[in-house]
């Protein structure tokens, strides 16, 4: 239910490497290198080991632009892996881009799915879908599905690749 309010932006799948900068449950100081699993302009969907105090704001550095930002807790997002936990975080300063992503025009698709962009392990040619978050998840820790691939005319292997418009 807490995902059916008017999303800003779109959201896409976007491994990045981050560093994540603030409190624990403790009350003590923390910095984790991590990464994201899901951007979009205004926020995210990070990992942690750490057990961050919700109370509080993080700072995520993103090593891809070396910008940062202060972010809120949305809440957790379920567990990646044994040693991981999801978050979903929301930008403290509006819409500042601190990704070097340049979103697209939402469509209606983007109220219920995340944008990903898959490649064609043979010929390579892109493919941009639609996939729910525990998808995105999925894909993120296997690395590879299996879908059909036009170009080559039937089933191959697919990775996971950056996102960019098609053109």
């Amino acid at each position: 239910m807490a995902d059916l309010r008017q999303r800003r932006s779109p959201r896409i799948a976007s491994q990045m490497p981050i560093r994540v900068f603030g409190l624990d449950t403790a009350g003590n100081n923390f910095y984790e290198d991590s990464s994201t699993l899901v951007v979009n302009q205004e926020g995210a969907r990070i990992l942690l080991s750490q057990k961050p105090d919700p109370s509080k704001d993080l700072f995520i550095l993103c090593h891809k632009t070396d910008q940062g930002g202060r972010f809120r807790l949305v809440g957790p997002r379920g567990r990646f892996e044994p040693q991981h936990e999801a978050w979903g975080v929301e930008s403290v300063n509006g819409s500042k881009n601190i990704w070097g992503i340049q979103f697209p025009t939402s469509e209606a698709e983007d109220l219920r799915a995340v944008r990903v962009m898959l490649a064609c392990t043979d010929c390579h040619t892109r493919r941009q879908l639609f996939l729910n978050e525990s998808l995105v998840e999925w894909l993120a820790q296997k690395g590879t599905t299996r879908r059909d691939c036009q170009v080559c005319n039937g089933p191959r292997l697919s990775v996971l690749v950056p996102y960019a418009d098609k053109a």
